[in-house]
């Protein structure tokens, strides 16, 4: 089932990052036997939304969710990777300020 044409998950479905053949990332609804709690669900809405919106700003948006909430693997690595990038910039603009 393709998440462009579902927006809001179903308590069956978590959100997977999945990159496509042509090379661009797309998020999609997949089948799940666990259903999401209410916090990961509506994390995991809010972050499709953000995709949906069309701007490569929802790359980040899982770096700033809880690291107790539990995500598919795949948008797990995505909210690890864009919570070190997060940190990384907090750094950057740091060392700015101290210049």
């Amino acid at each position: 089932m393709s998440g462009i044409s579902n927006i809001l998950m179903t308590d069956s479905q978590e959100l997977n990052i999945v990159i496509m053949p042509n090379g661009f990332i797309q998020p999609e609804w997949t089948d799940t036997e666990e259903p999401a709690n209410e916090t990961g669900r509506l994390l995991q809405e809010e972050i499709f939304r953000r995709f949906s919106g069309g701007t490569d700003l929802w790359l980040l948006s899982p770096g700033f969710c809880d690291n107790q909430t539990i995500f598919s693997p795949s948008l797990d690595f995505w909210h690890n990777f864009a919570g070190l990038s997060l940190a990384f910039l907090n750094i950057l603009k740091s060392d700015q300020k101290n210049k």
